[in-house]
């Protein structure tokens, strides 16, 4: 990308502090999540903190004070969404829109000991239409079942493409 030169992470965000409270880690003032209900997803062999700074920043991003050439030039979240789009996910390919149909966060949730996981489009992390009240708006919802010897995902909804519906697997 010419102007930021990356992909930004979580990590340059002014509300990601970590806050550790009895040896937990808290990420108390993230605006975009309630990390106690809805966690990033955590890549294998590494701690959550990784998952912070391999996320892709959100729509309430602000420069933190360590980030010194970042706070001085940040234009705002649209003028981001535009550089991405030039940039980092320009496509030939006109049937698909790689920030709003192909690059996604994903996000874990557990409910009644069930996990899944949401992959949420980039586009929707970065204008913030992820959250409808409690509710994630997801392009794709994965159960993960773990009586098997290795955890096994498996799609439970499929909202971006109807593929998996249309061709009768769900």
């Amino acid at each position: 990308m010419e102007k930021y030169g990356r992909i930004l992470t979580c990590s340059s965000c002014k509300f990601c502090s970590k806050i550790d409270k009895n040896d937990v880690s808290k990420f108390e003032t993230c605006k975009m999540i309630d990390h106690d209900k809805t966690k990033l997803y955590k890549k294998i062999h590494n701690g959550y903190e990784s998952s912070i700074s391999t996320c892709p920043i959100c729509y309430h991003f602000e420069p933190n004070d360590i980030s010194i050439w970042l706070k001085e030039t940040w234009s705002g979240i649209d003028g981001y969404i535009e550089e991405l789009k030039t940039y980092e996910f320009n496509s030939d390919n006109k049937q698909y829109d790689k920030l709003k149909d192909i690059a996604y966060v994903t996000l874990v949730r557990t409910e009644n000991n069930i996990t899944f996981h949401y992959h949420v489009s980039l586009y929707d992390w970065l204008t913030n239409n992820v959250f409808n009240g409690d509710e994630i708006n997801y392009m794709y919802k994965y159960k993960i079942e773990t009586e098997h010897r290795y955890p096994k995902r498996v799609l439970v909804d499929d909202k971006k493409t109807n593929y998996f519906k249309e061709m009768g697997v769900l």
